[in-house]
């Protein structure tokens, strides 16, 4: 799924660009969908915690 040469993150001013190929099946969708969820849940929580 990922290039093994690069990162499938990119910061830019904006903030993180995420890029990855388009799930194909069901499972797939909902795997990458869990995991964007996370990421942002974790990204969340460490600025918080970097700001108290």
């Amino acid at each position: 799924m990922w290039s093994v040469t690069g990162s499938p993150f990119t910061r830019i001013h904006e903030g993180l660009w995420f890029a990855g190929r388009r799930p194909d099946t069901d499972i797939a969708h909902k795997n990458l969908r869990l995991y964007a969820e996370r990421l942002r849940d974790v990204m969340t929580e460490t600025a918080a915690r970097s700001l108290s």
